[in-house]
């Protein structure tokens, strides 16, 4: 059996604004609050995109868009 490779693209990327990851899972949140990230209180949130944000804090953006990815759709 051929193994076929998913046409779903990723639901998250490095260049969505921190508001929008939040928007897009509910599991989203806990998993930046998880990496001290408390986006849902901050301003910035709106103008910051996620690689921005993570890399501000010293975080692996591949690493943390892999556990975002993860998230049952």
């Amino acid at each position: 059996m051929k193994h076929v490779k998913s046409s779903v693209p990723p639901r998250f990327n490095a260049t969505m604004l921190l508001i929008d990851v939040l928007g897009a899972h509910p599991g989203a949140q806990a998993i930046l609050n998880a990496h001290a990230l408390h986006c849902e209180r901050c301003v910035v949130s709106e103008s910051e995109t996620l690689a921005d944000g993570l890399r501000a804090y010293g975080l692996d953006v591949a690493a943390v868009l892999a556990e975002l990815n993860a998230l049952p759709r």
